[in-house]
């Protein structure tokens, strides 16, 4: 299997490859909490006042977030779209694990589900924060051309 980033040539290196990846999941996690709602997930959002606050507003949510994320690792060598897919990454995530977070402790959500699913969130906001931070960008002077 070929990482996206070898795939896609508007994917700058690892970090672009790694948003692409981030992104397609959250969006996949985001059909899901629409598709198939589960008493957790529903409990993680029920106390929202707003009706955004549904298993179905949440999963457009992380759908959005996710397509963003996404397209802006496909499109990465735009540093501006890098940056927006770092963003739409961090958001989505960490807006999901505070609601469970919130709910956990509002006495909605159990702590059986409250906390995996704020530690799952959580995982995949650090590892989007982990690539930002950790690999460098490149740049013209150090690019290298793909050997064929």
């Amino acid at each position: 299997m070929t990482m996206p980033d070898r795939l896609i040539r508007t994917a700058d290196g690892l970090t672009g490859g790694m948003l692409v990846v981030l992104g397609l999941c959250q969006a996949v996690v985001g059909v899901s909490w629409w598709v198939w709602p589960t008493a957790g997930r529903l409990a993680a959002v029920d106390w929202l006042p707003v009706t955004a606050g549904t298993s179905t507003g949440l999963g457009w949510w992380l759908v959005s977030a996710g397509t963003i994320t996404a397209l802006g690792g496909a499109l990465s060598r735009h540093r501006r779209l890098e940056v927006t897919a770092f963003v739409a990454n961090t958001i989505g995530h960490f807006w999901v694990a505070f609601l469970y977070v919130v709910g956990g402790a509002a006495g909605s959500a159990s702590a059986a589900t409250a906390g995996p699913g704020a530690i799952w969130y959580l995982v995949l906001l650090t590892l989007g924060v982990y690539v930002a931070v950790r690999y460098p960008r490149e740049t013209a002077q150090n690019r290298e051309e793909p050997t064929r």
